[in-house]
């Protein structure tokens, strides 16, 4: 890849990265919509080091990652669609798919930036793979692109004293 191109894509890269932190909206995400947030950044991310890295392997432990985390994966997903719907209300399913979307290619331009983001994806594929499905959202949580998406709930709202005429 020449140099004006590596350029462009990791100028593109960073300037999409702030664009992701907006995608929580005006609502507070609980902590459980943050996991749901950050569950599929690392669902996405795994897919595009497997379909973009051309190693087998990272098939095959995405593979497993996924099946053997069916359960909790289709459970953040309810997670994240009913943040979306609270969000955006009619408009959810367009938002959503737009985030969806959004996220897979912002992977897919680190996946082009960076020269190590095939090396540090086995280690991430094989400890996911391994992990425990209940441990998928601390580990997602963990992720340098997690914490760049910076899905952060809201602090408790100012109380103001009250004066009673």
């Amino acid at each position: 890849m020449s140099i004006r191109i590596r350029s462009a894509v990791i100028a593109v890269t960073f300037a999409v990265l702030p664009m992701a932190a907006s995608w929580a909206g005006d609502l507070c995400p609980s902590v459980r919509e943050r996991a749901a947030f950050h569950v599929r950044l690392l669902q996405t991310e795994l897919m595009v080091a497997a379909l973009s890295c051309g190693r087998p392997e990272y098939v095959g432990l995405y593979n497993a990652f996924v099946e053997r985390s069916r359960p909790e994966l289709v459970g953040h997903a309810r997670v994240l669609k009913s943040y979306f719907a609270r969000q955006y209300g009619a408009g959810r399913l367009t938002r959503l798919d737009a985030f969806v979307t959004d996220i897979a290619n912002q992977a897919s331009h680190r996946s082009m930036a960076s020269p190590e983001f095939c090396a540090s994806a086995g280690p991430l594929l094989a400890s996911v793979a391994e992990a425990q499905p209940e441990q998928v959202a601390e580990l997602s949580a963990l992720q340098l692109f997690a914490q760049e998406f910076r899905v952060e709930g809201c602090k408790a709202p100012v109380q103001h004293a009250r004066t009673i005429p």
